[in-house]
């Protein structure tokens, strides 16, 4: 249903492990069994760059992010290190309304380059559709970036440059 895309995991930018959703339903507005999250780290590197990290561990896998940006935001590189799933992890990330050109690993449109790279073997780059809310009673489809991967584990690095 609508309300299972909205509340679930398959409409935010995060990975997800075996097509599982993380956190069951209680309630309309209620979750069960919480990801154990770790604390977060944020700073700037020796290159100046900012940086903001963190973890969590759910019953179907291990996702660690790391964010990496310049002070003036044109460049970000983000590091996702996954472990623990049995089958398959997607990483999604939304895209703007726009006119995207994929082709193999790099994605990119008049004003963004988004090259994907990963320590194992990704299985599949796609761009399909999905849905956003930004507020109750309205939706507009929207281009989602999948990125498929079957090896555990795995570090995939998204570096977005703004032109």
């Amino acid at each position: 249903s609508e309300m299972n895309y909205f509340f679930g995991i398959k409409s935010h930018n995060t990975v997800v492990f075996d097509d599982l959703e993380p956190m069951p339903r209680i309630s309309r507005f209620l979750f069960g069994n919480w990801p154990k999250s770790n604390k977060i780290y944020s700073g700037t590197n020796k290159n100046n760059q900012i940086f903001f990290e963190t973890s969590y561990t759910c019953k179907y896998g291990y996702h660690s992010r790391k964010i990496i940006t310049s002070i003036n935001g044109k460049n970000w590189i983000i590091e996702d290190f996954i472990s623990g799933y049995k089958n398959m992890a997607i990483l999604r990330w939304r895209l703007i309304a726009s006119e995207w050109i994929i082709h193999e690993n790099v994605i990119e449109n008049k004003i963004a380059r988004i090259k994907i790279s990963a320590s194992k073997v990704i299985s599949s780059i796609n761009i399909v559709k999905g849905w956003e809310s930004e507020f109750y009673d309205s939706k507009n489809e929207i281009d989602t970036l999948e990125i498929k991967l079957e090896e555990s584990p795995s570090k995939i690095i998204t570096n977005i440059v703004f032109k």
